[in-house]
């Protein structure tokens, strides 16, 4: 009798903490910072394991543009930006068009092409690099779509590999394709010092 009674505690002590789990994770998603906050721990644990860096919150100005690039990857391969975006529900979109939209039972909310604004940030950067006089530098995006459920779906029409949008949970198979393991030529020291002092 007292084993069962050890085996009852221990279930329920079990059920108890999944439950915690659950609305401690459920709290820390509707953290405007969540999907931020994740991916740039998926980065920064890649970058660790390969002595690549990660650059967060850089601000880019030139003239009159002026932008904040999420996350920035620097490796051998070239600079990643990365951008996400938070929400548990369906997200639809075409490449070649401006608006996209995401969808929640009843509740509809539309936003800006993220692939289009991080096309537009690395354009500025570039604008940057060359103003310090650093060329010949590989620039990509990626935007990660970060849900708190399995339910989190990508509608996503006329899509460009080179521009992935990704859910979070395929993002850190699509960080360790060879594609991030090629070394390309390019002054990485001199890309990291701008990085820096775009990042105070």
């Amino acid at each position: 009798m007292p084993f069962l009674y050890i085996l009852i505690i221990v279930l329920l002590a079990t059920i108890a903490g999944l439950i915690l789990f659950y609305l401690w994770k459920s709290a820390q998603f509707c953290k405007p910072t969540y999907a931020k906050q994740a991916v740039g721990k998926m980065l920064r644990g890649f970058a660790r394991l390969r002595q690549y860096q990660v650059f967060s919150d850089v601000a880019l100005s030139c003239g009159e543009e002026s932008a904040t690039v999420e996350h920035i990857l620097v490796g051998d391969f070239g600079l990643l930006f990365v951008a996400s975006i938070q929400g548990d529900g369906s997200f639809y979109g075409d490449y070649k068009e401006a608006r996209w939209s995401f969808d929640k039972g009843k509740q509809k909310i539309y936003f800006k092409n993220p692939v289009e604004e991080l096309e537009r940030k690395i354009e500025l950067f570039r604008k940057v690099l060359a103003k310090n006089k650093i060329y010949n530098v590989p620039l990509e995006c990626a935007v990660v779509i970060v849900g708190f459920s399995k339910e989190t779906k990508l509608y996503i029409n006329n899509a460009n590999k080179e521009q992935p949008v990704l859910l979070a949970q395929t993002f850190p198979g699509y960080l360790r394709s060879p594609h991030f393991e090629v070394q390309r030529t390019m002054d990485q020291e001199a890309v990291k010092n701008l990085l820096v002092n775009l990042s105070k």
